[in-house]
């Protein structure tokens, strides 16, 4: 029976733990939000500005470099600074070819 209790109050304490945890990466994944959505802004000007200037989308070295800083920047490896940042920079990506075929109506 004492056991029984010992087992409901770590049962408890790993939800309060794990509780506390998901709070902590929720206002994490609110700030990272806040970051990409400001990206996504700057990212619609930069693609107008390439529409306009007929500069080519793709950068393979500036790909890089934002990668190596991203990895720099928070402590990641290259390797998972790449998995984790390349869905974000192929929606970028697909955001300004989308902006340059609009100005290419015009």
């Amino acid at each position: 029976m004492k056991g029984d209790k010992s087992n409901i109050s770590d049962a408890a304490n790993t939800s309060n733990d794990l509780a506390k945890y998901r709070k902590r990466i929720d206002k994490i994944d609110s700030k990272i939000g806040k970051l990409i959505r400001e990206r996504l802004e700057i990212v619609r000007d930069v693609g107008k500005l390439k529409a306009n200037l007929g500069i080519s989308i793709k950068d393979e070295k500036r790909i890089n470099k934002v990668y190596k800083n991203f990895a720099e920047n928070s402590g990641l490896c290259l390797n998972d600074a790449e998995k984790i940042y390349s869905p974000l920079i192929e929606h970028c990506i697909n955001m300004e070819e989308k902006i340059q075929k609009e100005n290419n109506k015009k």
